[in-house]
């Protein structure tokens, strides 16, 4: 409870394009933040990537529920 009382601006949501994130994990591994993708686990980078206008297949199978 001390360190959610501590938080500056608990009422904002994170980036959701997680930049900071991003660019330490460029910093670390020598890639472009541009080239690195995150995610709330696997199913929402696979939906990510499934939607990009690069992606020209399709894919259908069965996962746990959710």
């Amino acid at each position: 409870m001390e360190a959610l009382g501590s938080i500056q601006f608990p009422y904002v949501y994170p980036d959701p394009e997680s930049r900071r994130l991003r660019e330490a994990l460029a910093q670390d591994s020598g890639l472009e933040s541009e080239y690195i993708l995150v995610g709330c686990g696997a199913d929402e980078l696979i939906d990510l990537i499934m939607r990009s206008k690069e992606a020209r297949l399709q894919l259908e199978c069965g996962t746990h529920n959710r």
